[in-house]
């Protein structure tokens, strides 16, 4: 893992209640992930609830700031403990719109991503990334060094966000836990293929969303793909070991 992918995945970090999000691009619209608990309460379950009853004033902020910023949850799962804010109504709430794209801009965009890793990335309270060897299941993926404080956190590994921090032994799994609509971009992405060349070498960087993030990705003899083992879809695997 380089520290330049670690650098901007940090940038993404944004304050969410008593906990964490972080940004993410979905098209033209800028979303947050973060955990239902971090919610100051989740919307009724109905489709036509009331705008006030989605809407939070006062949920975001920078990482160790004021929290400032009006959010729409758009999406909420209490059993995973995933939540998707994204911008107020700008029909009705249009400084509060106005207001969330602005503070969203000012951070970095990170991917979801999927597969599993030995080990991962987590980002501590004093904004320190921490390496952690993790397990996984179908929704969730095992870490260990998670605190209070951390919920909301993205987990990293070389192709974006693969699990948020929910502070229990269970971390929700990104690609198996948010809604449809919103994996399905990322997705794509995932499956783009690119291949910069490092010391006269052709590495496969799949899980990129373009060259320039591939060399991104690929930008220090510590990244190897060992491209005589392959996955059953055809992938290479990635030695996440490897420093």
């Amino acid at each position: 893992m380089t520290a330049r992918f670690l650098e901007h995945a940090a940038s993404s970090v944004v304050r969410v209640g008593g906990g964490r999000g972080f940004v993410i691009q979905h098209g033209w619209q800028r979303y947050i992930i973060t955990t239902a608990h971090c919610l100051p309460h989740l919307p009724p379950a109905h489709p036509a609830s009331y705008l006030e009853e989605r809407t939070y004033s006062n949920v975001l902020g920078p990482l160790n700031d004021d929290l400032s910023i009006t959010a729409e949850c758009v999406f909420a799962d209490s059993v995973a403990d995933v939540a998707v804010l994204g911008s107020p109504d700008d029909q009705v709430l249009d400084d509060e719109a106005e207001a969330f794209d602005s503070f969203v801009d000012a951070f970095g965009k990170i991917r979801i991503a999927d597969g599993a890793p030995r080990t991962a990335w987590l980002l501590s309270l004093d904004g320190k990334w921490f390496r952690s060897p993790v397990s996984h299941g179908a929704r969730w993926v095992g870490a260990s060094g998670e605190v209070s404080g951390m919920s909301g956190s993205p987990i990293v590994t070389r192709g974006g966000a693969i699990a948020i921090v929910s502070t229990n032994a269970l971390n929700p799994r990104l690609a198996s836990c948010l809604p449809g609509w919103l994996l399905k971009e990322h997705r794509a992405v995932v499956m783009s293929v690119y291949v910069v060349e490092i010391n006269g070498r052709g590495i496969i960087a799949f899980n990129a969303g373009s060259a320039a993030e591939a060399e991104m990705f690929t930008e220090d003899e510590s990244f190897r793909a060992d491209l005589s083992v392959l996955e059953s879809d055809g992938r290479p695997v990635w030695d996440d070991e490897a420093e």
